[in-house]
């Protein structure tokens, strides 16, 4: 199995901070560049493993994709308002920050409780026939 390198990406208009994850969750690194074309190449040139990354569409985030996305093995923009989903149970601090799963944009225990209702009609259901 590869050892990827999970990276999440905050880009503001004058830096870039990241934050560089094992698959088991363990921080490998964390740190801020300069929002330069030359920086952040010469940063994601010298990542020693294959690398996955993610970054919040924003104003910016177009030069960092054509920048980046040479060097990694995936690379996504996702929408600013999109939602975070998990039908759970979730596993804090290995899957899923706990900032994240409580966050606001979170709708994990909303699926949970449907698919609860969903799962129970179903068995009700297999149960009568």
């Amino acid at each position: 199995m590869i050892g990827y390198h999970y990276i999440g990406f905050d880009i503001h208009k004058r830096s870039i901070q990241y934050c560089v994850k094992e698959a088991g969750g363990r921080i490998v690194e964390e740190g801020r560049l300069r929002a330069s074309r030359a920086e952040l190449a010469e940063w994601a040139g010298r990542r020693g493993a294959p690398w996955r990354g993610a970054m919040e569409a924003t104003m910016f985030s177009g030069w960092v994709w054509d920048v980046l996305r040479p060097y990694a093995e995936r690379l996504q923009v996702a929408h600013p308002d999109c939602v975070v989903m998990h039908p759970g149970p979730i596993q804090r601090g290995v899957e899923i920050e706990d900032a994240v799963a409580d966050g606001s944009r979170s709708l994990i225990l909303t699926q949970v409780q449907v698919g609860l209702t969903v799962r129970a009609v179903c068995l009700e259901y297999a149960l009568e026939n």
